[in-house]
């Protein structure tokens, strides 16, 4: 019960840096796995939305065109490759 507690934390507290969307995603997806290994069912669903609520300050606009981007779109495999995207485009502005 203390590891599932722990892990729930980790899920909660991490945090989307300045950087790399992939690895972030990576080590959500593995707590999520480590949760549902558990019998702690965490849905692509919620990954998303705790992806959504993390991207930097320079990323923020982000989360408004996602928000509308239609619904049978907004996957994991398709947030993730857009935040790629974005990122790159952020690093060739700087």
């Amino acid at each position: 019960m203390q590891q599932i507690l722990y892990l729930r934390q980790k899920f909660f507290t991490l945090e989307y840096k300045t950087g790399n969307a992939t690895d972030f995603i990576s080590q959500l997806e593995k707590i999520k796995a480590d949760l549902n290994h558990m019998g702690e069912e965490i849905s692509d669903k919620m990954l998303v939305t705790k992806v959504l609520m993390s991207p930097p300050e320079n990323m923020k606009h982000f989360v408004s065109a996602w928000e509308s981007t239609p619904s049978d779109k907004q996957t994991l495999t398709d947030l993730t490759s857009r935040l790629m995207i974005e990122e790159e485009r952020n690093k060739t502005s700087e």
